[in-house]
């Protein structure tokens, strides 16, 4: 077909002259949309599955033993309350260990920590340098 006799009216010029005839129909683009792209997480492996379970129990764990300790304050707070001292027990961080507070109940002064938090700072300060140190060897 020549493009170039196609005027604006939707008609050719006939090659060599002559009368217009309809141009053809262009052909039709059938334009699909793609379906959205959605990823999918593949099943979870055995090990997965496993570590889940494992998390899920250590979590069990420390929910127990969190109430225990709960109970075991209560229940020493009760003991102490004659000699007007209480308990706080917290967990540090740095070193990973629990220390007890011992307080006064009248001013709620901090008395004595089982272990300090001084002996706690500088076990997790040397902790820390010997997993530096066997890093720098490995």
């Amino acid at each position: 077909m020549d493009v170039t006799g196609i005027n604006g009216t939707g008609y050719v010029a006939m090659p060599g002259g002559g009368d217009y005839v309809p141009a053809p129909a262009p052909e039709e683009k059938v334009y699909v949309e793609a379906a959205p792209v959605v990823a999918v997480a593949p099943p979870p492996t055995l090990k997965a599955e496993t570590e889940i379970r494992a998390e899920q129990k250590e979590s069990r764990r420390e929910s127990r033993e969190i109430d225990t300790l709960q109970r075991a304050t209560e229940e020493i707070n009760k003991s102490v309350a004659i000699y007007r001292r209480h308990l706080g027990i917290r967990y540090h961080e740095a070193s990973k260990r629990r220390m007890v507070t011992v307080y006064d109940s009248d001013t709620n002064e901090a008395i004595r920590e089982i272990p300090p938090e001084k002996v706690l700072d500088a076990f997790a300060s040397m902790l820390e340098m010997v997993g530096l140190f066997a890093d720098a060897r490995g």
